[in-house]
């Protein structure tokens, strides 16, 4: 069955966390890279901006920008969108019925407190998750529960074969499960030592827990976290800063006044943060995957919107071409269900182009010659995607030349993505459209098994759940990529969702920051 959704598939959710996602690529707004001049340079402090607080540091619990630096997996994410490479893993093989990894480890790689890491403290750390009856099980591990559906949930078994192997077996195959090994939510090495110390709460000063290119030194709640360099990281000669500060700074205004002022060296930034420093020849912007897309969700029981010619008569009074032309980095969203640059993404479907008359016939032909009212929610803050809400009221007048009117709701983001949500099937939703935003990291079978729980889609359109479950235990990554296909073609015959514009993530940094690679800081130096 499918399994519900977490920050890892739908990795926008609705900002609420508002976390640094990843680190970028780009020396300006076109460049693919940005190398700096000059040999890189040892030393400085890089201070990052955020606008929320790390409430823990268990990657099990919760996984950020930060924790990217501290904690490693068997394999990590590649600059190209949806791909991975090896990490603290040398090979892995999988068997022919997807039930059986086979990770061989590294040798010499040590914790940050000098003791050694090998397959055991590797299963260690995932035996604390799988296993309820484990001594040290002692979280939610809500993302362990959704990859695997519970205690041990798929897994059968996690051992290690001998001190650098280790072998996971499962019940049945888990589609997305090398994918969640280059995943530190899953499967991060965690020093047993720490977590034997402090089980339920070593996530607040993790001391020596990971095996990253920079270790834990100070969290003050609601301020910062510092992280400094370690100098016995595996990969020689890296990293090259001292040390990098996450601090909070909720208000983006106050942002980009600390980025200008050089209080701050990096920041993700949106819609109009943008344009305030396009022009400032203190600052980079950097553009890169994962990408984020803006899209409407529609209540299917709703008499109005719950007809098909209704939402088709919204998707062709939609100009997304002139929509994209209104906020920085934005490309039109002209499919839906995967993303550009994913292997099963459908370029062949447009998704009911822009047509004036053939909207208005529509309506007509649903029973409403004279316009329909219709209401849209949509939060604001979200420091991700197009503005939500300048794209509200651009879509407010587009509808309108339509006959479809449009009020405009604003909640806060956390109510909506909570609510926006269910489990697989479900049939309530509370709302009668939203505008709403995903993300993706590159798990094309994650974003698949979003669409069973978004909105309430899937409770009316049993067929895409059905059809979901056949990928859920094809253990042959081609046969599901046919089956991604044929879930992108009952989403359009369903017109189930309105897709508007996508954009990659957007960082600025200072000028002076170099050589930046995605979601990884071992490389950065400052000049």
């Amino acid at each position: 069955m499918a399994r519900q959704v977490t920050r890892r598939q739908f990795v926008a959710g609705a900002g609420s966390a508002g976390l640094l996602v990843a680190v970028g690529c780009s020396s300006s707004t076109t460049s693919s890279s940005n190398s700096g001049s000059g040999a890189p340079k040892r030393g400085g402090t890089l201070i990052i901006a955020q606008p929320n607080d790390i409430p823990e540091l268990d990657p099990a619990n919760q996984s950020d920008f930060g924790q990217l630096q501290m904690y490693q997996a068997p394999l990590r994410r590649k600059a190209a969108f949806g791909q991975h490479e090896s990490d603290l893993a040398t090979s892995l093989d999988v068997s022919a019925d997807g039930l059986v990894y086979t990770i061989k480890f590294r040798p010499s790689v040590t914790f940050q407190d000098g003791s050694a890491f090998d397959a055991r403290s590797w299963t260690f750390a995932m035996q604390r998750q799988a296993f309820s009856d484990n001594p040290y099980h002692s979280g939610p591990f809500g993302h362990y529960v959704s990859l695997t559906g519970g205690f041990p949930g798929k897994v059968k078994s996690i051992e290690a074969a001998d001190p650098m192997t280790a072998q996971v077996t499962l019940n049945e195959p888990i589609a997305d499960f090398e994918f969640a090994l280059a995943d530190i939510e899953f499967a991060a090495a965690i020093n047993p030592a720490v977590i034997k110390k402090d089980p339920g709460g070593f996530g607040q000063q993790p001391t020596g827990a990971g095996t990253g290119p920079f270790r834990f030194a100070e969290r003050v709640a609601n301020d910062h976290v510092t992280l400094e360099r370690f100098d016995g990281y595996w990969r020689k000669g890296l990293p090259y800063l001292d040390r990098v500060i996450l601090k909070v700074i909720p208000d983006s205004g106050a942002r980009v006044l600390a980025l200008k002022a050089g209080e701050i060296q990096m920041m993700n930034v949106v819609g109009p943060e943008i344009d305030q420093l396009k022009d400032d020849t203190r600052v980079q912007l950097h553009s890169f995957p994962p990408y984020f897309a803006n899209y409407i969700s529609f209540n299917n029981a709703d008499p109005v919107v719950g007809d098909p010619k209704v939402r088709e008569a919204i998707s062709r009074g939609i100009d997304r071409k002139a929509l994209a032309s209104q906020f920085s980095f934005a490309k039109e969203y002209e499919s839906f269900g995967s993303l550009p640059g994913l292997p099963g993404y459908r370029d062949d479907l447009s998704w009911y182009p822009y047509d004036p008359n053939a909207a208005k016939q529509l309506l007509a032909s649903a029973g409403h010659p004279d316009g329909v009212d219709v209401a849209l929610t949509f939060a604001t803050g979200i420091p991700l995607g197009a503005d939500p809400q300048l794209m509200s009221q651009a879509l407010q007048g587009q509808l309108s030349q339509v006959g479809i009117r449009v009020k405009l709701d604003q909640i806060d983001p956390a109510t909506l993505y909570q609510s926006s949500f269910g489990p697989p099937g479900r049939k309530d939703y509370p709302y009668q459209m939203t505008l709403s935003l995903f993300g993706s990291d590159g798990d094309e079978f994650g974003l698949m098994q979003s669409w069973t729980s978004a909105a309430n889609y899937a409770g009316y359109h049993p067929a895409y759940l059905q059809e979901f479950d056949k990928a859920a235990t094809e253990p042959s990554a081609e046969a599901r990529v046919s089956i991604y296909q044929k879930l992108q073609q009952i989403m359009y015959d369903d017109v189930a969702f309105v897709p508007l514009v996508y954009t990659p993530i957007v960082q600025a940094t200072a000028a002076n920051v170099q050589n930046l690679v995605p979601y990884y800081l071992e490389t950065a130096w400052l000049s």
